[in-house]
């Protein structure tokens, strides 16, 4: 009887616990065309309030879940919605691959999805090779490049244009200070950028910008619907430089509200190079422990923003501010300047060496960009009306002890140290209004205004004070006959008036007239910036076509082909400027007659993806421009004034030509194989010589290992990868400028992601860049001049944690 009624007991413990057991559904969701994990999609259980998102590889977990029938929602913005049915008895795993959607989407989007011709190069934070820098993850991509300055500043290159030729859109307003010349970097933070678009095509136009390539940056949008709280902090360290930096960035959603907010801090010193000296004109640069010296820095970076949505409006408004210190190498020969009655030791006024390397010293730079903005959206169901407004205030300065050029010039008569204050302050203005989104044919319509107001400062007088307004209006037309074709065209008027405030220096002219130079030579030299009063209009449009043939259920094909014109007009620098650019190493004058930049583009990309195994991409360019403007060396200088040699703004007909490629294959589903390249040619065809500054041809090599299947229960992901760069011989060089060998440099990446807890998890990268600690010389760099080689051996570690609600 004992033994029955503990049978009895056991059978009746028995159906309990299988009555109260719990299953989880688990799996991991990706894009269809890339195999790309997707994060922070929202998977749900349809008519209960159990719903998570997907964690940053797009791994995915519901738990503690009964036995039953349930239907799974999941969702992400640009993505078909999916519904799956499942039948739950035990654990499930379900991998789930989403398509991306053209259609149009309620929540503000800065990036449209009717654009043909873009290409999607951030989407979210960087997982596999992370880097501060947003400029240094863009450059990892082919087609594009950087052009920069020591460790600290740089601005991008796109298919060897670079300036205000590349329009850089944060939040809908175009960023300034590109045209202040290649020391002036891009002042954006990487954690605030929640994707990053390039568009070649039409769509540019609606964007205010009428040049044939634009860098779209959307830094905070609407999330999905579901209550949560999300965000990150960040640690990361280099070897090179002594790296150390932070990032702490939350949002929290709920329903119509929207709060997100970031900081992030970074310190470096001086950077190592795989060299104990430099040569430069026959004089021989020592570098004390092999590092650059007056090279370290520091950066600041807050931003906030907050946003309201309900019914069919949206706003949403942001703040940001950028800040960043950085010393400016200086030859020993930029100090042999006279000095007046006094005759003091110039070297003297420079600090004294710092064994640390971490001290900024004199000359060196700070640039605090401070931008507000707001994208207010209204939703019908015929129209969305989209207005962005913008305020940005650049701030530059630029420090260093006064010295005299020639006898007699005045000095400051506030700070002897300031030797230029740039404060541009930009007002900006889009609207766009949208028709017809869920149509074969749609059509938008963007008019856009910009006012300008540069004031200048210091004793080192450069560029010019001016006030410009421009303005823009634009129409684009998208047809989409079928499925497998879709067509898009646009035009785009612009004005502008550009107002210059001349500049004539007597003291100089004093001097050289006293020097026994002719009068043309003195006026050439004393008039320090000209009087420029000019207007400038014209048109610019592109017509684009893709053709998507349904060739199997596993593959995906697009051809694209995009005619485009674009129109820049000449910067202030250009029309205006006459004097030393001295963290470019250069005289540089200005031409008030240079005529608006006009450019005609044949662009076409083949691109094909065979279930996720196969990526193929095919991109080749050819750009004609009527007039374009570059830098000219004057062969020989009519006065021996300033150390520097002297350049002159100057135009002529050119031609650029090229191509990107990159080629990913997945032979085995952890095993990735990638290679990319890109190639620019130019020719300046009124001179028959190649243009400055052209990037070398460059290819990208690298074996990767992978896996997020979750076969260790606490370990969601690892991968471990090794690159190959090769940067070939630059030997199609400019005027004035020198050949640049090539370079084979490897690179190591590791990373692992250690699941914490549900909330909570530990993502650890570690990178060797430059494993052989190779000497090269970068040709895009203003410190190629000096012959100053690039970072050597660098060792980074990144380390989030990702958390949310």
């Amino acid at each position: 009887m004992k033994k029955i009624a503990i049978l009895i007991l056991f059978t009746v413990s028995f159906i309990f616990l299988q009555a109260q057991q719990t299953y989880t559904i688990s799996g991991t969701i990706t894009d269809k065309n890339t195999g790309v994990g997707i994060p922070s999609a929202g998977i749900s259980i349809r008519n209960s309030s159990v719903g998570t998102f997907t964690d940053s590889i797009g791994h995915y977990e519901l738990c503690h879940l009964r036995e039953g029938n349930y239907t799974l929602l999941i969702n992400y913005i640009g993505y078909r919605n999916e519904i799956i049915d499942i039948s739950l008895n035990s654990d499930k795993q379900f991998d789930i691959k989403l398509t991306p959607t053209d259609i149009a989407l309620k929540e503000v989007e800065v990036k449209t999805n009717i654009a043909v011709t873009k290409t999607e190069i951030i989407r979210g934070p960087e997982r596999d090779n992370p880097d501060a820098n947003f400029l240094r993850v863009l450059n990892n991509l082919p087609g594009a490049a950087t052009m920069n300055i020591g460790a600290g500043v740089a601005k991008p290159v796109i298919r060897g244009v670079s300036s205000n030729r590349v329009s850089v859109i944060s939040g809908g307003v175009i960023q300034q200070n590109q045209q202040w010349g290649a020391d002036h970097g891009l002042e954006t933070n990487l954690f605030d950028i929640e994707s990053a678009t390039i568009h070649k095509g039409s769509y540019a136009l609606l964007l205010g910008t009428s040049n044939i390539a634009a860098l779209e940056i959307t830094p905070f949008s609407f999330p999905n619907k579901y209550p949560q709280i999300t965000g990150e902090a960040v640690l990361w360290g280099a070897s090179n430089n002594d790296q150390l930096g932070s990032a702490f960035k939350a949002d929290w959603h709920n329903n119509n509200w929207y709060i997100r907010g970031s900081y992030r801090f970074m310190e470096y010193n001086d950077y190592r190079v795989p060299t104990d000296r430099v040569s430069y004109q026959d004089e021989d640069i020592a570098l004390t422990n092999k590092r650059v010296p007056n090279t370290a820095g520091k950066e600041q970076s807050i931003s906030g923003a907050i946003g309201y949505r309900k019914s069919n409006v949206t706003t949403l408004f942001t703040v940001s501010n950028n800040y960043q210190k950085t010393g400016l190498f200086e030859l020993e020969h930029d100090h042999d300047h006279e000095h007046g009655e006094d005759d003091h030791d110039h070297d003297h006024d420079h600090d004294s060496p710092d064994t640390s390397h971490s001290n900024i010293g004199m000359p060196y730079s700070t640039s605090n960009h401070f931008s507000v903005s707001n994208i207010t959206e209204w939703k019908t169901s015929a129209s969305r009306l989209t207005i962005n407004t913008g305020y940005q205030n650049n701030h530059r300065k630029e420090f260093e002890h006064f010295h005299e050029h020639y006898e007699g010039q005045p000095a400051p008569d506030t700070s002897n140290d300031l030797s230029v204050d740039f404060k541009l302050q930009t007002y900006s203005s889009n609207i766009r209004l949208s028709l017809d989104e869920d149509k074969n044919w749609k059509k938008a319509i963007s008019a856009n205004i910009e006012y300008q107001q540069n004031r200048v400062g210091g004793f080192e007088y450069f560029l010019p004070r001016y006030n410009q307004v421009s303005g823009g209006l634009a129409f684009v037309n998208i047809y989409e006959p079928v499925e497998t074709w879709k067509f898009q065209a646009g035009v785009r008027y612009d004005l502008a008036h550009t107002d210059i405030t001349g500049f004539y220096d007597n003291i100089l002219a004093e001097h050289l007239q006293e020097e026994g130079y002719e009068s043309s030579i003195i006026q050439q030299y004393a008039q320090r910036a000209y009087d420029v009063n000019r207007n400038f209009g014209s048109f610019s449009g592109g017509i684009s076509g893709q053709y998507l043939p349904d060739i199997d259920a596993n593959g995906y094909l697009s051809l694209k082909l995009n005619l485009a014109k674009s129109l820049r007009l000449p910067s202030a620098n250009e029309l205006a400027a006459n004097g030393v650019h001295h963290a470019a190493f250069r005289y540089e004058i200005g031409d008030p007659n240079l005529k608006a930049e006009h450019g005609y583009t044949i662009d076409f990309e083949a691109h094909y993806v065979n279930d996720s195994k196969l990526d193929i991409l095919f991109n080749p360019f050819l750009t004609y421009y009527s007039n374009f403007i570059f830098l000219q060396p004057i062969a020989e200088p009519a006065i021996e004034l300033y150390e520097e040699q002297p350049y002159k703004y100057s135009e002529a007909e050119a031609i650029y030509g090229g191509g990107e490629y990159k080629i990913s294959w997945r032979p085995v589903k952890k095993l990735q194989l990638m290679t990319s390249g890109s190639i620019v040619l130019n020719r300046n065809i009124d001179g028959d010589k190649p243009l400055p500054f052209t990037p070398p041809f460059t290819m990208m090599n690298e074996i990767k290992f992978s896996d997020n299947t979750r076969s260790h229960r606490d370990i969601s992901y690892y991968q471990i990868s090794v690159s190959h760069q090769w940067y070939a011989d630059q030997n199609c060089v400019g005027f004035g400028e020198e050949k640049t060998k090539g370079t084979n440099l490897f690179n190591l990446s590791a990373g692992i992601i250690y699941k914490i807890n549900r909330k909570c998890s530990l993502d650890i990268n570690m990178q060797v860049k430059n494993i052989f600690d190779t000497r090269y010389l970068n040709h895009m760099s203003l410190y190629r001049r000096l012959n100053i080689p690039e970072q050597g051996r660098n060792i980074q570690v990144f380390i989030r944690i990702p958390f949310n609600s």
